[in-house]
């Protein structure tokens, strides 16, 4: 590689009859581990006529192609002399920024569910040997933070782990350009859209991608997909374009639950059955912001002397969507009475029906979280009931939302309120 590009560097400033006649007959040999490069000339005679003609243009291309990894270069011949050094060791320059794996992400922490099951496969499969599809990228891309950075951190702390392998794990602002094509590395790079107006990282990227064994040696993280990525060439935005490119679509509720109960575990908070719910819909989808807001009611909590639930409660009084659009008392029976097959004067009357009776709970509790009406109004409205059944109801079924079967089913229902306004 180093032979090709310092031939075309030499172009610049030598006649084409020179460099075929000084420059084609050497050998080039290059250690990476050392970053030594011996050029070695066919007689004593042609290297002196290059180290006293074409030393300085020799020099130049070389520390211009070969930065930051090509730290010497020394012209030898066969003949038992000493070997000329054309290019000493510069002063060494600061190493790009890796970024380090979190600890934390692993494959086996990571929440695996429909959202994310094709990307979570990909990089597992990378991590134990490799895809057989013929590709030589992976490109995950979610506009959110879905997960992504999490599954690179996995990959690259399972691929450090093998021997003879080396791991290129960086944002794509700090990616600099491997001087070869080494057997065993894999590049592992994120923020994709950083590589814009970096036209050398580009092209480095694009001959990697030619080069590399059929091993998808690079895996890219990238809010777009590729061919998407503004001020990346075509040429890149092809290669990309041309292995594996899979979206992480946003979580399921039960993934944030999830992370949410793990969060809430870390920072030794004992929830209700219903705090946590509240907090998801307050995060709107998005983990980060859930972490945020748990950490917050953990604060208040802590600070303010009150206990989670209640430091949750009055941060936020009524969750997410619901808080911009308010949910009426009549569509909780409509959506209530058809998740159960019932009939909405079952909910409200008076009839002893004992297939009512939970779904009626189920009714109250959600006009409780989502109307702001009182526990009086709310018994008007289920058939004149007074306010102490409607406390008992929603004292009971606290207990029951123990059960997360149920609790999924009663957040099921609130978010087909919400996705219906």
């Amino acid at each position: 590689m180093f032979r090709e590009r310092i031939m075309i560097a030499l172009g610049d400033s030598l006649p084409l009859e020179e460099i075929r006649r000084w420059f084609e007959p050497l050998a080039w040999d290059y250690d990476p581990a050392t970053g030594h490069l011996r050029v070695t000339a066919p007689t004593h005679f042609h290297r002196r006529r290059l180290t006293e003609a074409y030393a300085d243009a020799l020099a130049l291309a070389a520390a211009e192609i070969g930065r930051p990894l090509l730290r010497e270069l020394t012209l030898t011949s066969p003949e038992k002399s000493a070997a000329v050094v054309i290019l000493p060791a510069p002063t060494p320059q600061p190493a790009a920024p890796r970024r380090a794996p979190h600890p934390g992400h692993t494959f086996e922490s990571f929440i695996v569910a429909e959202s994310n099951s094709l990307p979570y496969k990909a990089l597992s499969e990378l991590a134990h040997g490799g895809l057989y599809f013929g590709v030589r990228s992976v490109f995950l891309f979610c506009p959110g933070p879905w997960g992504k950075t999490h599954l690179l951190d996995a990959l690259a702390a399972r691929l450090s782990a093998e021997p003879g392998r080396r791991v290129i794990r960086v944002s794509a602002a700090d990616f600099q350009a491997p001087p070869e094509t080494e057997s065993g590395l894999s590049i592992l790079l994120d923020d994709a859209p950083l590589l814009a107006g970096r036209e050398e990282a580009q092209r480095s990227l694009a001959q990697f991608l030619d080069e590399s064994a059929n091993s998808s040696g690079l895996v890219c993280a990238s809010p777009v997909p590729p061919q998407r990525l503004a001020g990346v060439s075509e040429a890149l935005r092809s290669r990309l374009s041309g292995g594996l490119t899979l979206r992480i679509e946003p979580p399921e509720y039960e993934v944030l639950l999830e992370l949410g109960a793990r969060q809430a575990q870390s920072l030794g908070l004992d929830f209700a059955p219903e705090t946590l719910p509240r907090l998801v819909r307050a995060s709107e989808n998005d983990p980060r912001r859930l972490a945020g807001l748990i950490a917050t009611v953990a604060f208040a909590a802590e600070r303010g002397g009150a206990s989670p639930d209640e430091a949750a409660r009055r941060l936020y009084p009524r969750g997410g969507a619901e808080a911009e659009k308010p949910i009426g008392l009549d569509e909780i029976l409509t959506a209530v009475s058809a998740a159960f097959g019932l009939k909405v004067a079952d909910l409200t009357g008076h009839a002893q029906l004992r297939q009512a009776a939970w779904p009626r709970r189920v009714a109250m509790y959600l006009a409780k979280e989502t109307t702001g009406l009182t526990t009086t109004k709310i018994g008007e409205a289920f058939g004149g009931r007074d306010h102490s059944t409607v406390i008992h109801a929603l004292k009971k079924i606290r207990q029951e939302l123990k059960n997360p079967a149920q609790t999924q089913l009663v957040e099921n229902i609130r978010r087909s309120l919400v996705v219906g306004k």
